[in-house]
């Protein structure tokens, strides 16, 4: 450690100033793993080809109702992709799709078939719809207010929550061998953590990264059109064409 570097905690020192946050750990990290399996245990052949075209379809016209609902609060899905579909789908996006997911497992077009499919792979439906479930109940409850008490005894949910994740959405290739390490990477051992830095900062809104995510667009994303996009220098290009463009935007005004 840097003895100038100033820590809030002496024991942990900067691994306690840095907590988890739900946009990357489960939006653009679990959520995404989740869809990647399903397409997988689904696959893009015989009767599963079949499944997965009825799946779009029925959220094609599920997003149609959900429009016309007086009720607003629901996470905002992918009008323009579809359900199961990780390209141009931002964070929100793909978390409301996993919403439209779990509504499309009760209709009766998608459950009996989902039910077969998820079966050769010894999933039961039941478990399949209770983890969507507790992991999108888990997803608005860590941004509420909770008495610490709650919180501190909401580990034994979250296990469970993390083992029905592993067991409905195995990682495996075609020939049902484990991809790499599995569900072990750091995004899956950060839901366990929520709870601890919860107790400390209190509601995980309070650490949230989605606030100015779009600022990316400004930063990197048009600026880094700029540059020769070449590994070693990009970085240092990025910020050299930002400050060319704040300066032309302050001489403007």
């Amino acid at each position: 450690m840097d003895d100038n570097l100033p820590l809030s905690d002496l024991v942990y020192g900067i691994f306690r100033m840095l907590p988890p946050e739900r946009l990357h750990v489960t939006c653009e990290g679990i959520t995404k793993y989740m869809f990647d399996c399903l397409r997988n245990i689904i696959g893009d052949k015989g009767d599963g080809k079949i499944l997965m075209n009825d799946i779009e379809t029925v959220h094609h016209n599920l997003n149609h109702r959900l429009r016309r609902n007086s009720e607003r609060d629901f996470p905002r899905g992918s009008n323009r992709n579809g359900c199961l579909k990780n390209t141009l789908v931002n964070a929100s996006e793909r978390r409301g799709n996993l919403f439209r997911l779990l509504c499309l497992c009760h209709t009766d077009q998608i459950s009996g078939q989902m039910k077969d499919i998820l079966l050769q792979k010894s999933v039961h439906i039941k478990d399949f719809i209770n983890c969507i479930k507790l992991y999108l109940s888990f997803e608005e409850w860590i941004h509420s207010t909770n008495p610490k008490v709650e919180v501190e005894s909401s580990r034994t949910v979250i296990s469970q929550m993390v083992k029905l994740i592993q067991n409905c959405f195995p990682r495996t290739d075609d020939d049902g061998s484990e991809i790499g390490q599995g569900w072990k990477f750091p995004k899956m051992h950060a839901l366990t953590k929520f709870v601890d830095y919860m107790i400390l900062f209190g509601s995980a809104i309070n650490f949230f990264g989605g606030i100015g995510e779009c600022n990316h667009k400004k930063f990197v994303k048009d600026t880094g059109c700029n540059t020769q996009k070449r590994t070693n220098t990009f970085t240092s290009q990025v910020a050299t064409r930002y400050t060319e463009t704040m300066t032309f935007d302050l001489a403007m005004h």
